[in-house]
């Protein structure tokens, strides 16, 4: 019995080891594939940006913004080219140094004054890009292929029209449906090998959440992200199963403005180490086999024991194995000659 249990100790101690490395291996494989899905949503999302704002920079240097007085049919023109050329921008608009629109793609907000919007005052001083916020002005406006309709968001990009002696004119700005985040995130969860395919979120600078799952949308994401230069963690999130979580921030690009985002990749535990069971039960099945294994050894050696003893004992001597075994004792201790106890 001894034997069977020590073969049954060493199957299980070598099981929980094979286990043991086998699930950090998983785990560690899941959490670099998910890395590897974040870093390419932060830089989609990045140079996207960052081509965006870019293009509202150029633009804003055209000699027909820079004329006095300006020309609003031209200016359209051009920003209607730049609108068709990048659908993703959903309005463009050209205003005066005193926030007025004077033209705009299809003519939306000309004439009103838009000095109160948060890309007006930084779009005079410089190129700038604004996180993403709800449509205020452009939601009742614009179709819903255009990024309009209930729920639109939009990221802003503005830069300065200035004349040829440097005075500010107006600032060029556009609005970037926030549709397309949801594209690109759908693209990179389509080509994933990993099934089923990763939940992908964005986080703003803070921790809120810009884009994830329906109802996460404004609020911080918990847990905080992995620390000591680490890109990804098994944590938890509120109301879901322990799961495996990857931070990436996009690399910023030299000399363009960045929003400071974070791609988040998850995938839930319990499907990274789905592979696991079988090998679980191949090691249950070993140790079993090897318990097995142990119980007929010992069995055989026992029966060993007992035909030494029977071969010391005599023939007649397997009636009463202990009788005889105290008799062997007692005549180890006496004298053969006299019976006397030996000193």
């Amino acid at each position: 019995m001894a034997v069977a249990a020590i073969c049954a100790l060493v199957g299980m101690a070598g099981s929980a080891l094979l286990l043991s490395a086998e699930r950090q291996r998983l785990v560690s494989e899941a959490g670099e594939q998910l890395a590897g899905y974040a870093q390419v949503m932060a830089q989609r999302l990045e140079s996207g940006l960052s081509s965006w704002a870019h293009d509202v920079g150029l633009l804003a240097r055209f000699e027909a913004f820079e004329r006095e007085p300006p020309d609003p049919r031209l200016a359209r023109r051009l920003l209607e080219d730049l609108r068709l050329r990048s659908p993703t921008f959903s309005w463009i608009g050209f205003t005066g140094a005193d926030g007025r629109v004077i033209a705009a793609t299809g003519g939306l907000l000309e004439g009103v004054d838009v000095s109160a919007r948060p890309w007006f005052r930084p779009g005079l001083a410089g190129l700038f890009l604004g996180d993403v916020h709800p449509a205020v002005l452009l939601a009742k406006l614009l179709p819903p292929e255009q990024g309009g309709g209930e729920g639109a968001y939009f990221v802003d990009a503005a830069a300065p029209v200035r004349s040829p002696d440097g005075r500010v004119l107006g600032v060029i700005a556009g609005h970037m449906s926030w549709r397309w985040a949801e594209d690109v995130r759908r693209e990179v969860t389509g080509v994933a090998p990993r099934q089923p395919a990763p939940e992908l979120r964005v986080l703003a600078a803070d921790g809120t959440v810009l884009l994830g799952p329906e109802g996460e949308q404004g609020r911080p994401l918990q847990p905080e992200p992995p620390r000591n230069g680490a890109r990804w963690r098994e944590a938890s999130l509120p109301a879901q199963p322990p799961s495996i979580l990857a931070y990436v921030s996009a690399t910023e690009t030299p000399g363009r403005p960045s929003l400071g985002w974070v791609a988040v990749a998850q995938a839930h535990r319990a499907t990274v180490l789905a592979p696991l069971r079988p090998l679980a039960l191949w090691l249950g099945i070993g140790t079993l086999a090897l318990s097995a294994l142990g119980g007929l050894l010992a069995g055989w050696k026992a029966g060993r024991v007992g035909s030494a003893l029977r071969r010391v004992l005599g023939s007649d001597g397997g009636g009463d194995v202990v009788v005889r075994l105290e008799q062997l004792r007692d005549q180890a201790w006496r004298d053969p000659l006299t019976g006397l106890l030996n000193r």
